[in-house]
């Protein structure tokens, strides 16, 4: 008999389409379930008992490395990860991500491994694709994350939240009224040069732009600075500390 494979649904994550593997089951309530045959009937076997599906796939740009997005049910929400192909299809390294909260373990890692390649192999038509970088600059002509061809994924370490800074904000005519006033000072006419100027290095084949301002604290060194990182984004990054008096740095800043 040719067994139609059912459709993923699954509360609370869109799959576009998604089918289960043949062998295996999927529901929020028991995971995911393998099928095995006993003296030719066959038994549902508890694989995960939380499901986990595969949500994307990277290609690294600059390597060619892929990478795999894996979702997961855990804690009453859905948990993402990326990591390496090599880490989730080998039954020694996925165990090493059991401290994400994927429900593996010793006991069913060979399994899951069976199930996530079954999993792609069903599903590779429908899984997303996506480049992936894991720095910003340029690739041929694109230039990340201002100006791509389609979406790339960032795969990189964001701890500090720069990539979520890069991006556009404020009142442009108060920025450009600002950098106006600034530019009447050498050294910080200067320091914003360098800032417009870093992209063209690599196109010119010209090397880092270096600088080094001394002056008595208080003296708007650190403001100018941050004025120069708001060409490309939040120079202050949300909420978190900057170095220098805040008074200093808003007389200087626009709107972020």
């Amino acid at each position: 008999f040719n067994v139609v494979p059912s459709e993923i649904v699954l509360d609370g994550i869109e799959l576009g389409g998604a089918k289960e593997p043949t062998g295996y089951t999927l529901s929020l309530e028991d995971g995911v379930k393998s099928v095995c045959y006993e003296e030719s009937v066959p038994v549902n076997v508890c694989l995960c008992h939380e499901p986990v599906v595969i949500t994307g796939r990277l290609e690294n740009i600059d390597t060619g490395q892929e990478k795999m997005e894996l979702s997961y049910y855990r804690n009453s929400r859905w948990k993402t990860l990326i990591a390496p192909r090599s880490t989730l299809l080998s039954k020694n390294a996925l165990i090493r991500l059991a401290d994400s909260g994927l429900p593996v373990s010793s006991d069913n890692a060979e399994g899951v491994v069976r199930y996530l390649t079954a999993y792609e192999a069903a599903n590779s038509a429908v899984i997303p694709f996506t480049r992936s970088i894991d720095r910003i600059g340029w690739l041929g002509r694109e230039f990340y994350p201002y100006a791509t061809n389609s979406e790339i994924a960032y795969e990189g370490d964001d701890s500090d939240g720069i990539i979520g800074a890069l991006r556009e904000h404020g009142d442009y005519d108060l920025w450009l009224k600002t950098a106006a006033e600034l530019r009447k000072s050498p050294f910080a006419r200067a320091m914003l040069a360098g800032s417009f100027a870093s992209p063209l290095l690599e196109q010119l084949q010209h090397r880092t732009v270096l600088g080094h301002w001394w002056h008595n604290t208080r003296s708007g060194k650190t403001a100018a600075l941050k004025f120069c990182l708001s060409v490309y984004g939040d120079p202050i990054k949300g909420d978190m500390a900057v170095v220098g008096p805040r008074p200093l740095l808003v007389q200087y800043l626009p709107r972020y």
